[in-house]
């Protein structure tokens, strides 16, 4: 009887030690699987770091280049009531394209690949030269409007362009639309 009592202590022993060591992989396995679960959410919050950093930057050089641009505007036609009253409402317009620019620019960088930072970089520091560059040929070029109105003069192209108000927005467009193809180009080459 007690042999018997030491053999079912010693069964139940073993079974005890082998559900403690089912259990030791269960949870291993589970432990494992909740820290691959975490580095899953880490990894999509450092994307999401990296998606908010591409727009901010973005619409920061942008908006660093409308404030130039305005201020260029207020400096070279200081006697147009005009300008003064509503440069706050051009202002907010330039803002709201260049984040709608800068969340369309980091989605398709997201998209292609992840946007380095040295392409970035030259890519949108070029398109606010271009934006201001514009913002300059709108406020300087000469323009005998008395004598375009009366159709006695025509406007060279050159004038057209910098007097067209849709050439911000076609750059814009363009320049998004060279940032995919150029992602495209080395997402390919890799």
């Amino acid at each position: 009887m007690i042999l018997n009592k030491g053999l079912r202590l010693a069964t139940c022993n073993q079974d005890e030690l082998q559900l403690a060591r089912l259990s030791d992989t269960f949870s291993l396995y589970f432990s494992l699987s909740e820290k691959r679960k975490r580095g899953m959410r880490d990894n999509s919050r450092s994307q999401m770091v990296r998606f908010w950093t591409v727009v901010i930057f973005v619409f920061a050089v942008l908006s660093l280049s409308n404030c130039l641009e305005i201020l260029f505007e207020l400096r070279h036609s200081p006697d147009s009531q005009d300008v003064r009253d509503l440069w706050p409402l051009e202002l907010l317009f330039y803002s709201l394209l260049a984040f709608a620019y800068a969340l369309a620019f980091s989605v398709a960088m997201r998209i292609t690949c992840r946007a380095d930072f040295i392409f970035m970089t030259i890519y949108n520091i070029v398109l606010a030269l271009l934006l201001f560059l514009h913002g300059y040929l709108y406020y300087t070029i000469v323009t005998d409007w008395v004598a375009v109105n009366s159709q006695t003069a025509t406007l060279t192209a050159f004038q057209n362009i910098g007097r067209n108000d849709f050439i911000r927005i076609s750059i814009y467009s363009i320049f998004l639309l060279g940032a995919v193809v150029v992602r495209r180009k080395r997402k390919i080459r890799r």
